[in-house]
């Protein structure tokens, strides 16, 4: 019965069963579920900020906050180790957030830095390396693609982490690097393969010496100067109050939110 209960949240048309539980697939006529489960947007020509908030379904107070205390336009990345990730999923994606799905990657510094179960490692055999990926698409379904959690170690190894790069593509997902790893092949690899990726041009650090509010001011110059920015920000309770109280004027500044489709929804060129 739970399995019927969580089917019921993939659209049929872009989700395949497997051994581990539903996985995203391109449907037919080249459907994709980084088009399906999209929010929709339109283009005013304004520059656009997408603000994707990280580790959504872990803490139950920073889950609630992010889903309720935010615009849909903010896009949430869900961690694969909640509980009742599928329900809490469908309720952020009623109230218009997009969502994705966030890996754990091999750090420089691994084991002492440890991502979590099914981390995808640089020296692991590729087909260990695929059923890991599997293992962790299947936890929630309605996710328009991945972004990495740490991973400074696997993505900057072209042979495995195009490998995963592949796979996600193949799987008709886009993906967001969170900008923590300087060495990533993020985008050489996306060109290659044709996948929408794109990496994030800020990540609020906590530990940083940056505060939020200097963060968000830097967003609004970035997105003025490029036309978009994408910042990646973890999902604390904080957080949240600030980056919500930072948008109630977002729009007289002459700036929009965007969810993180309308920035990196394209193949790289």
């Amino acid at each position: 019965v739970a399995a019927d209960r969580v089917a019921s949240a993939a659209d049929p048309r872009v989700a395949e069963r497997s051994a581990v539980g539903i996985l995203p697939r391109i449907g037919e006529g080249g459907l994709m579920a980084r088009n399906v489960y999209a929010r929709a947007f339109t283009n005013s020509g304004k520059p656009k900020i997408a603000i994707v908030l990280t580790g959504v379904g872990i803490g139950a107070r920073g889950t609630a906050d992010a889903i309720s205390k935010l615009p849909g336009e903010v896009t949430l990345a869900f961690a694969p180790y909640g509980r009742d990730l599928e329900s809490q999923v469908i309720r952020a994606r009623r109230d218009g957030h997009e969502i994705l799905l966030q890996v754990p990657m091999e750090p420089q510094d691994y084991p002492d830095s440890d991502p979590g179960p099914h981390t995808l490692k640089a020296g692991a055999n590729p087909r260990d390396n695929l059923e890991r990926l599997h293992w962790l698409m299947s936890r929630f379904t309605g996710y328009v693609g991945v972004t990495n959690f740490m991973g400074g170690k696997l993505m900057g190894e072209t042979g495995p982490y195009g490998n995963l790069l592949e796979e996600i593509n193949r799987r008709g997902l886009l993906f967001l690097d969170d900008g923590n790893s300087a060495k990533s092949r993020t985008l050489e690899i996306g060109r290659k393969l044709g996948l929408p990726a794109g990496i994030a041009d800020r990540i609020h650090d906590t530990a940083g010496t940056k505060s939020l509010e200097m963060l968000l001011q830097d967003a609004e110059g970035l997105a003025r100067k490029n036309g978009s920015t994408i910042i990646s920000i973890p999902a604390l309770p904080a957080n949240i109050d600030k980056i919500a109280a930072w948008e109630r004027d977002l729009a007289s500044r002459g700036v929009v939110l965007a969810p993180v489709s309308a920035i990196i929804g394209r193949p790289a060129k």
